[in-house]
């Protein structure tokens, strides 16, 4: 098909274009339509910018405050005495309470990056206390974190994915038959 851009550049200047004035007014007014969606495109991008900033601006201003003897949800022990979690819903753990609720419901993939991620922080600290001379870990003690911190504090577990997909569990699992029969009314 041959439109009219195409056929401009051949017509001499003394040549009038009322033959193709309903040509070029359609091309016109096909390029017309282009740039009103372009522009609404822009618009609606702008617009989803925007709104991605507000959301980013209150992640970054939101915080949880918790008194100096909230306790761990699973221990009960205070968890300010070692590293803990705290999630936007107040519930607190100890990350080692925290660890142990994450791991055994993690894929394979994720487990075993957890664990290695694990291992990397463990260098770090025997670098920092000069029992690792010369060597470098490939990521810093700060990547490794946030790593980790991605992997454990995901969601909270007592309220969030990980307690709903706990529904389908059942209560006793397949290695405490013993403990069942104990419970056994004879």
């Amino acid at each position: 098909e041959l439109s009219v851009r195409a056929v401009l550049p051949y017509m001499s200047d003394l040549m009038t274009i009322d033959a193709f004035q309903a040509e070029i007014c359609e091309c016109l007014d096909s390029y017309q339509g282009q740039i009103l969606t372009l522009r609404q495109e822009m618009d609606d991008h702008r617009r989803a910018l925007q709104a991605f900033k507000e959301d980013l601006k209150h992640a970054e201003e939101r915080c949880v405050v918790i008194s100096q003897d909230q306790a761990c949800e699973i221990c009960g022990a205070p968890a300010v005495r070692e590293r803990f979690y705290v999630f936007a819903c107040r519930h607190c753990f100890h990350e080692a309470c925290l660890r142990a609720l994450v791991v055994p419901v993690l894929g394979a993939e994720r487990r075993e990056r957890l664990f290695t991620l694990e291992a990397m922080r463990l260098e770090h600290q025997a670098a920092a206390a000069g029992a690792l001379a010369g060597t470098v870990p490939a990521m810093t003690l700060a990547e490794v974190e946030d790593e980790l911190d991605g992997i454990l504090a995901d969601d909270c577990p007592l309220c969030g994915h990980l307690m709903i997909q706990t529904i389908r569990r059942p209560f006793i699992d397949p290695g405490e038959e013993a403990e069942v029969e104990s419970w056994a009314i004879t």
